[in-house]
């Protein structure tokens, strides 16, 4: 399982400066978009390969919508140790994300609570977590590894057609080149978490 953490002093660029100030740019791009989603703004495009100058790639987009899941859904408090237990999100399967989900949970928290963010072929190593993303490319089935879930305070984000079906929570779809989502509010309130309102409007589907 990797841990994934950021720090300028790992960097692998001919200086330390060059490479914290490359990241520090990288970042605050991602925060505007993590303001832009969490202001209702769900209509940004995923990066389109006759302009990619300034866009944001799939990825990039899909990181800051799970950073705006944790700060819009509620977990049960037994869901943690302490009141400053880190929020655990896992991803399951190869990391598609580069360096996006690291830099934005690194720069946000849930309450007291800072966003540790693990990364694992194996579901059962990811059992503690709060968020798990199941991507599309992991391996094994996606409905063996929703079971492992079951009956937890887990919140189950996918991208797979058919994820909802399978009792996941939330879905990413891509439609005209936007990345939406869809919402199982059924599987939520089974696995006791509270999705806000705000989060429901936004969502391009809600199976009730």
């Amino acid at each position: 399982m990797e841990v994934l953490a950021l720090d300028c002093r790992a960097g692998r660029f001919a200086t330390k400066s060059l490479y914290c100030r490359i990241r520090t740019h990288f970042r605050s791009r991602l925060m505007v978009l993590l303001i832009a989603l969490a202001l209702g703004s769900h209509s940004v495009s995923a990066k389109d390969p006759k302009d990619p100058k300034d866009t944001f790639s799939e990825y990039d987009i899909k990181a800051a919508y799970l950073i705006n899941f944790v700060r819009y859904i509620e977990w049960p408090d037994t869901s943690f140790e302490r009141e400053d237990s880190p929020f655990i999100l896992g991803v399951l399967g190869k990391n598609p994300f580069g360096e996006a989900l690291a830099h934005l949970a690194a720069e946000q928290k849930d309450g007291n609570r800072a966003i540790e963010v693990r990364i694992s072929d194996n579901v059962d190593e990811l059992k503690t977590s709060h968020l798990v993303f199941i991507c599309a490319a992991s391996e094994g089935d996606v409905a063996s590894g929703l079971r492992v879930f079951e009956g937890k305070s887990v919140l189950t984000v996918g991208e797979q057609k058919g994820f909802l079906e399978k009792a996941g929570v939330i879905n990413f779809l891509i439609v005209d080149t936007r990345v939406k989502f869809e919402i199982n509010l059924k599987a939520a309130r089974k696995q006791e978490l509270k999705i806000s309102a705000q989060l429901l409007k936004v969502a391009a589907k809600v199976i009730k």
